[in-house]
C-alpha cells in the first residue's frame, strides 16, 4: 500500500486588539496549593466551552490565576463575571491585551478544544486517542 501524509500549515491574521480586553481572575484564597492547579484548569475549560468568544489560560508561574480575553462588548454583558462568581474566583479590571497574552490563551483553548482527538506531546500535537501505544497510525505537527 502506498500511502501519503498531507501536511498543513495555518496562518491567522491577528484581530484588532484594541477591540479585545484582557481580565486576570484570581482563585480564592482558601484554596489549597494541592487542589489549585485543577480548580484553574476547569475554570479555564469552563469559560471557553461555554462562552464561544471567550479565550483563556491558567497564567503562566502562577497557580491560582487564570487570564481570559474576550471581545469589550461581550465583556460588559457580564456573563462572564457571573460565572467567575459562580466559581468562588475574583476578577480584576480589565486590561489592554498584548499578542503574548492572545497567543498564550489561543494556545491552552486551541489545544484543549482538539483533545482527545489531537494530544499535546511536547511542542508536538499527535492525532489519535491511542498515541501512547504502537498499535495505531499517528500523524504529528509542530506547534
Amino acid at each position: 500500500m502506498n500511502e501519503t501524509t498531507h501536511q498543513s500549515l495555518f496562518f491567522v491574521s491577528l484581530p484588532d486588539l484594541r477591540k479585545l480586553c484582557a481580565v486576570t481572575v484570581v482563585l480564592n484564597p482558601g484554596v489549597m496549593d494541592t487542589v489549585a492547579r485543577d480548580v484553574q484548569i476547569k475554570i479555564c475549560r469552563y469559560l471557553f466551552f461555554q462562552h464561544q468568544d471567550v479565550v483563556s489560560s491558567p497564567l503562566p508561574g502562577k497557580q491560582n490565576q487564570i487570564l481570559v480575553i474576550m471581545a469589550i462588548p461581550f465583556y460588559k454583558l457580564g456573563k462572564v463575571q457571573a460565572a467567575i462568581e459562580k466559581h468562588g474566583a475574583k476578577m480584576e479590571a480589565p486590561q489592554r491585551v498584548t499578542p503574548a497574552m492572545l497567543q498564550t490563551c489561543l494556545s491552552y483553548t486551541l489545544t484543549a478544544k482538539l483533545a482527545p482527538s489531537w494530544n499535546k506531546a511536547g511542542h508536538l500535537l499527535i492525532q489519535g486517542k491511542d498515541f501512547l501505544s504502537q498499535t495505531g497510525k499517528q500523524h504529528a505537527i509542530g506547534k
